[in-house]
């Protein structure tokens, strides 16, 4: 609810930007049946004539079929099915995407690192042995029964212990005999 006005624009402006396409796509069908027309005269052919009965309202519904089933989602089919070239791509990688589509698609050779003709010998070492190595090296831990450990700083008495501390500190009163209690009532 708090976001329907954001939500309101953002529908707003996609409809604003879909019409603007279909304005722009109707242009282009007007301006290519111009061309067709023009080309037709020189031609006097009769193909033109199905172009013309297609007017701008069936174009339109062209469109909103073909933005609908792009909505929708449409079922392409695999590229081992086209019979003819892709066209090239229209877009550029950046040297980042090229590096990491060579890697993905393992287009890279790897070269042994030399030194003086040999490879170091910390190369020649699995990584495994590598971590033992420094495992190792580190100075050995002490036994547990040999560890001194500090003692537990004293733990803050909670609310209910305190309350009944105070309870049981309180002054106590004197016992009372029953013949005491008797001669008091009567």
């Amino acid at each position: 609810p708090s976001d329907a006005p954001n939500h309101y624009q953002a529908v707003c402006r996609a409809l604003y930007a879909e019409t603007r396409e279909l304005r722009t796509f109707l242009e282009k069908i007007k301006s290519a049946k111009e061309n067709l027309r023009r080309m037709e005269g020189e031609t006097h052919g009769e193909p033109a004539k199905d172009l013309n009965e297609l007017e701008n309202a069936d174009w339109a519904r062209f469109w909103v079929q073909v933005m609908r089933d792009l909505r929708n989602g449409v079922k392409l089919k695999k590229v081992q099915e086209r019979q003819y070239n892709p066209l090239p791509i229209e877009y550029q990688l950046t040297p980042y995407e090229m590096l990491m589509d060579d890697i993905r698609s393992k287009r890279y050779k790897l070269r042994k690192v030399m030194v003086n003709g040999d490879i170091p010998p910390r190369l020649k070492k699995s990584a495994h042995e590598i971590i033992l190595e420094f495992i190792r090296s580190r100075p050995p831990l002490n036994p547990v029964s040999a560890r001194k450990l500090k003692p537990h700083p004293p733990r803050p008495r909670s609310l209910h212990e305190r309350l009944l501390e105070d309870i049981k500190t309180e002054r106590k009163l004197r016992p009372v005999s029953p013949d005491l209690i008797r001669r008091h009532r009567l």
